[in-house]
């Protein structure tokens, strides 16, 4: 007995630094995300399950391959994640690696032809942005900001004929808003990306800077998106369109209201960033409920 569980402890500390680098906790949102454009989409079940889950082992995929590539970047950061484990925890994780690519590729295989190169060219964006993109400060924001809103553009794309100007205008607001928490995570990773001699915006700019421009995007997204509720209350009853801005006003709330705190709080202070990353991820989750609104027919 006491055998059985001194490997199962083993096995448990090699896996948890893994689990966690592939982030996990984004599933629930991200799933949430695409299965309600799919079905705001008029989408079978099978299908759009079936690029839910593959848009969300992608995105681990993604995650655990750039901690293995950043290993020493992050080590300078205190992580928490992959930077201090050892050659049979890398190992491994460079196994999981390929069985999520497998796996998300996989399932977008089974939904057909066109879901499969969905998740193939995510799959070469997520690789792409660690060997090569990274290194380049705009274009890697940009880029980040694409794949992470996969799960409201992908289906679009996919099922969705003819998309119209408010559409777009909701994706754009959207992706302005995740550019806008990129900029700000390298806001919280500054002191290790220079001394990794890593270009972020904090580094080059300063963390005061690039905050500022961080709230300014999130702001501009924050116009578009309330035009985006605009045009869609009139078509709606009362009762549909209280529930719209309501809606609208709980996203906010997680994603504007901390990133304007940021702006009056000192400098090297890390717990309002916190806040925001924290916060910006509930955000998400209602988000989910917010596009299903807006895309309705």
């Amino acid at each position: 007995m006491t055998c059985w569980h001194s490997e199962l402890t083993t096995v448990f500390e090699r896996i948890r630094p893994i689990c966690k680098s592939a982030r996990l906790y984004l599933w629930p949102a991200a799933a949430l995300n695409a299965f309600a454009v799919s079905l705001a989409l008029g989408v079978p079940l099978v299908p759009g399950s079936l690029v839910s889950a593959s848009l969300c082992l992608l995105a681990s995929f993604g995650f655990v391959l750039n901690d293995l590539w950043d290993r020493n970047v992050d080590r300078m950061n205190t992580a928490g994640r992959l930077e201090n484990a050892n050659r049979t925890t890398c190992r491994l994780a460079w196994g999981s690696v390929a069985l999520l690519l497998a796996g998300g590729l996989s399932l977008a295989a089974l939904a057909g032809w066109r879901p499969f190169l969905l998740a193939l060219t995510v799959a070469t964006g997520l690789t792409l942005y660690t060997i090569l993109v990274r290194r380049v400060l705009l274009a890697a924001t940009l880029l980040s900001a694409i794949l992470g809103t996969s799960p409201l553009w992908g289906p679009i794309i996919l099922w969705e004929t003819s998309v119209s100007q408010r559409v777009w205008l909701l994706l754009l607001s959207i992706c302005l808003m995740f550019a806008a928490r990129e900029i700000l995570l390298d806001v919280k990773d500054e002191v290790g990306d220079r001394l990794a001699l890593r270009h972020t915006f904090a580094t080059i700019f300063g963390s005061r800077i690039a905050t500022k421009v961080a709230v300014l995007i999130v702001l501009c997204s924050t116009g578009a998106l309330l035009r985006v509720v605009y045009q869609a209350t009139g078509g709606l009853s009362i009762t549909a369109a209280s529930f719209l801005w309501s809606t609208t006003a709980l996203f906010l709330y997680l994603t504007l209201w901390p990133a304007l705190v940021l702006t009056a709080t000192a400098q090297n202070s890390p717990q309002p960033i916190r806040a925001y990353i924290t916060r910006s991820r509930a955000g998400m989750l209602v988000l989910s409920v917010l596009v299903s609104i807006l895309l309705q027919r």
